[in-house]
């Protein structure tokens, strides 16, 4: 299961590149898409006060969508029916740009209320419950199904990696290289190993 890291410093974009490692950005950031990046996605960064779909479309435009996995649609952390709404009247929009879109499945999501012929991607958001939970797992399933990719955010433990991975996912996000990347930038490569390995495939 490939994994989305926070962008690596000049000295571990060799690991990065070797071990097949993403990376995941926003345009709160302030990070410029790398072309040495093995391949990136583009959140939303919704959690921002001050955020605004158009700035964000703005963003995202400026990008060159080569090496992109997908560009995330505007949701509401911890609801599903407010995600609906925000999300469908985007879609095109973020599509039309040329980025895959992936929508986010938040608390309370269902396969069947989900818009699959307006997605190309399953983004398993929300609270860590919702997340964790068997109804989460069902709509991870009903995409594998169904020939869809699935990304799951804020992975961070190998625990939930392996968990994910086991349900099929193709991609998982988190933060655990930013803090002490000597220990856990390795500890990143582990899982990716495993996933290789144990599972004799990397999606």
């Amino acid at each position: 299961m490939k994994y989305l890291a926070t962008p690596p410093t000049e000295q571990r974009l060799s690991v990065y590149q070797q071990h097949h490692i993403g990376v995941m950005v926003n345009p709160n950031m302030g990070n410029k898409v790398d072309p040495r990046w093995p391949y990136w996605a583009a959140d939303n960064g919704c959690f921002s006060d001050r955020w605004d779909m158009r700035h964000w479309l703005r963003w995202l435009a400026s990008l060159d969508p080569t090496g992109c996995l997908f560009a995330v649609a505007p949701d509401v952390v911890g609801d599903a029916d407010a995600t609906f709404e925000v999300a469908v009247p985007w879609l095109d929009a973020i599509s039309a740009l040329g980025f895959p879109c992936a929508y986010v499945a938040q608390d309370g999501a269902t396969p069947d209320e989900l818009p699959w012929d307006q997605f190309d991607w399953l983004f398993i958001g929300g609270s860590t419950d919702w997340k964790l939970s068997a109804l989460a797992a069902v709509c991870v399933t009903a995409a594998v199904e169904r020939g869809v990719p699935v990304h799951v955010g804020r992975v961070n433990s190998g625990q939930r990696y392996k968990q994910f991975a086991a349900l099929g996912a193709t991609s998982a996000d988190g933060t655990f290289t930013a803090f002490g990347p000597d220990v856990n930038l390795p500890t990143v490569v582990g899982w990716r190993q495993w996933s290789e390995q144990v599972l004799a495939f990397d999606v």
